[in-house]
């Protein structure tokens, strides 16, 4: 623990830690990081906290005004994907709880699964390259901010000569999960147990309570991945039966 801190870094895991949020992009890329909060916050603390929670709260990142979807007149704003750990905000998209969901709010959970995925792999891919994760690290403080810091950007270097096609040395393409038709292929990082020793989830930042906005906004993107923006493949894969694309359009379309 560090000097003088008592519990403060106590994290409900019953480890000393200190919280990493980050936001990246899809060539598996971080974009923005906050690192050093104290591990023990919860509860909506680590997030309505943090300097990345500040800025998205407060309008303080440039995000793009919101716009039309592809194909579709639909206009939504952009949004950052969390999991149940996080709020549901107009610019926070959340899955839908429980198990026993309609077909189209599951298909809405595995869309935004499918997106979410990509920070899971980021943190996979450096936790798995660079072995420091692979155990908790026996350092002040200061120290581990810097050594994350430094793992941060030297992820995001090895990633941008990764993209070369004569070079996948750091970051391979079955490194990484594969998603489309034929289902999930995990990526090879996931084989390495010991990888992510280092890297635990946060425990829930946000209540289940929400806005009509924010509910709206869900809303709105659900409608879009079972109409305008759906892709044929995701209604075997949310299912256990296949349900054709069309049928399940003729049955939201009846009139009540």
């Amino acid at each position: 623990a560090p000097g003088n801190s008592g519990s403060a870094y106590f994290n409900y895991k019953k480890t000393f830690s200190i919280v990493l949020m980050a936001v990246c992009n899809a060539k598996y890329q971080f974009t923005l990081v906050d690192i050093g909060d104290i591990g023990r916050q919860s509860d909506g603390s680590v997030y309505g906290c943090s300097h990345l929670g500040y800025a998205i709260e407060n309008n303080l990142l440039n995000i793009p005004s919101e716009s039309k979807l592809t194909n579709s007149e639909k206009v939504l704003p952009y949004v950052f994907i969390g999991d149940d750990a996080f709020g549901l905000k107009t610019h926070m998209m959340k899955p839908f709880p429980s198990q026993n969901l309609p077909l189209d709010q599951r298909v809405f959970n595995y869309r935004l699964s499918r997106a979410r995925r990509v920070i899971e792999n980021t943190f996979g891919i450096a936790a798995s390259r660079f072995r420091i994760f692979r155990k908790p690290i026996i350092a002040n403080v200061e120290k581990v901010i810097l050594v994350t810091k430094a793992v941060v950007a030297l992820h995001n270097f090895l990633m941008t000569i990764n993209s070369s096609r004569d070079n996948y040395k750091y970051c391979p393409r079955t490194f990484m999960d594969q998603d489309g038709p034929s289902g999930l292929r995990a990526g090879e990082w996931r084989k390495d147990r010991n990888a992510v020793l280092g890297l635990q989830p946060i425990s829930r930042t946000g209540s289940n309570n929400y806005s009509r906005d924010a509910a709206s906004v869900r809303q709105g993107f659900k409608d879009y991945f079972v109409f305008e923006g759906a892709v044929e493949w995701q209604w075997e894969l949310v299912s256990r039966t296949v349900i054709p694309y069309d049928a399940f359009l003729d049955r939201l379309t009846q009139p009540m």
